[in-house]
This record gives C-alpha cells, structure tokens and sequence, in this order.
C-alpha cells in the first residue's frame, strides 16, 4: 500500500532516548513525528502494557523503563 509504505520501503526510526532525573524519566526520538510507546517494570519483566509516551514520566525507585519507537 503506498499510502503506508512510499516508495514500497517500510519506514525505520531511530532507537528512543531515555534521560532520567529527579524520579522522572524523559523520551525523545530523533526521527521527526515518531510516536513513542514506554512501558515500566519493578521486577525486570516484559508483562507490562505499553503506554503512549506524552510527557515525562514517574519512575520509583528501583523501577526500570523501557521504550520504542
């Protein structure tokens, strides 16, 4: 479908950045108008559901973040 794939190549973004400071975690992406997902874990699992990332983030202590993009 051109409409989601111009030019017949599937679109690649760059990996998303991760900053944290003071309890919160902040991401951005470099690849303009790319849609950011997050998910956090206390215990390192992957169970948890990715949210849609849309402002900073409260991370707790001992809590990871992961992100994609």
């Amino acid at each position: 479908n051109e409409q989601r794939r111009p030019g017949g190549k599937w679109s690649t973004t760059a990996d998303p950045e991760i900053t944290q400071s003071g309890g919160r975690a902040s991401i951005r992406c470099s690849t303009q108008g790319a849609s950011i997902a997050y998910r956090t874990s206390k215990d390192g699992s992957e169970n948890g559901a990715w949210k849609l990332y849309t402002q900073p983030v409260a991370v707790a202590r001992g809590e990871t973040i992961q992100a994609k993009s």
